[in-house]
């Protein structure tokens, strides 16, 4: 019971550190929105036990939460559609490289892989870890003003774009995979390719944004 408590919690705070990503990269205010991210947290951590340790569906609640996230763009920030898709999509592959990385260090260290993936201390600790390491600079970059400057107005869809996003997609079901198989070195090689694609667009729109005029 205690480990299924703690299962919940530790998850909530883990998820709470990737809403604060979510808003933190987009430069809105994070602290605008702590209540709907403590609500939202929490129904994706009950989500996160229901699914992975009461009925074993661990295989698709990525693809619940990736849902569950877009959502909260669309109906909480009130971005139009495809862009509530792609910053729910782009800051959750973010999340998941740095989850990764952290994983990688933590597992040749201090944690068992095995025992991470189910409710243990093992797992919890590297929730925790996850957490700090997501919020603290996400709130440090945005309280320096560095940050990718959506523009809801509009949305081009450019030669990159039509290209971009399908590979992105693809991608991130081959890093699903490999996370799925337990081939942590494989999926964080996936997910660095991927995150340098969503980097690429991102450098490209930023040198294309005139800050004076906001366009």
């Amino acid at each position: 019971m205690i480990l299924h408590i703690g299962y919940i919690f530790f998850s909530f705070i883990e998820t709470f550190s990737y809403f604060i990503l979510a808003l933190a990269a987009v430069r809105l205010v994070p602290q605008h929105y702590l209540k709907e991210i403590s609500i939202v947290s929490f129904i994706v951590a009950f989500l996160s036990f229901f699914m992975r340790e009461a009925v074993d569906l661990k295989q698709i609640f990525p693809i619940i939460v990736l849902i569950i996230f877009t959502a909260f763009q669309l109906l909480v920030v009130k971005a139009p559609f495809w862009w509530g898709l792609i910053i729910a999509f782009s800051t959750y592959v973010l999340f998941f490289i740095i989850q990764t990385g952290l994983l990688l260090i933590l597992t040749n260290t201090v944690i068992s892989l095995e025992k991470a993936q189910s409710a243990s201390i093992d797992q919890f600790i590297g929730q925790t870890v996850t957490a700090i390491v997501i919020t603290l600079p996400s709130l440090y970059l945005f309280n320096k003003g560095i940050g990718y400057s959506a523009d809801f107005t509009k949305l081009r869809f450019s030669l990159d774009t039509v290209i971009g996003l399908p590979l992105c997609i693809l991608l991130f079901a081959g890093f699903g995979y490999v996370f799925i198989q337990n081939d942590l070195v494989m999926a964080f090689l996936a997910l660095s390719l991927l995150v340098g694609i969503l980097i690429y667009f991102a450098v490209k729109k930023e040198r294309a944004y005139d800050f004076k005029s906001g366009k």
